[in-house]
């Protein structure tokens, strides 16, 4: 008999629920232009990455955030001296969120540059 009213207490449908967050921080992407000459230019690439996912019955929002963009050119033999500032640190934030319902789909797109980081 318990297992019966848990049953009939459970007959309400409830939404599916995904949550996923991903952090990467402080990575640092090097373009060599000549990758066998340690003297070459570089570009140094700095930067960190959030990525959250949500789903929660018929609506999904992911939103990607790429932290503190900063870009530098040098000679990558000699970075810690003579590295110059190209790009002043930087976020940009992407949001896409999706909404099915009975009768139709709704998409919404939004994209952020925030210069001061």
């Amino acid at each position: 008999l318990f297992i019966i009213s848990l049953y009939h207490l459970s007959t309400q449908v409830t939404p599916h629920i995904i949550q996923v967050t991903m952090t990467v921080n402080n990575p640092e992407v090097v373009f060599l232009s000549n990758h066998a000459n340690w003297k070459t230019q570089a570009l140094l690439l700095r930067t960190g990455v959030v990525l959250k996912f949500n789903q929660r019955g018929d609506q999904t929002a992911v939103q990607i955030t790429v932290e503190r963009i900063t870009l530098f050119i040098c000679q990558y033999l000699y970075r810690l001296s003579s590295i110059y500032l190209l790009l002043q640190p930087c976020d940009i934030t992407m949001l896409y969120t999706k909404i099915e319902g009975e009768k139709r789909k709704k998409y919404r797109l939004r994209l952020c540059v925030d210069t001061t980081a």
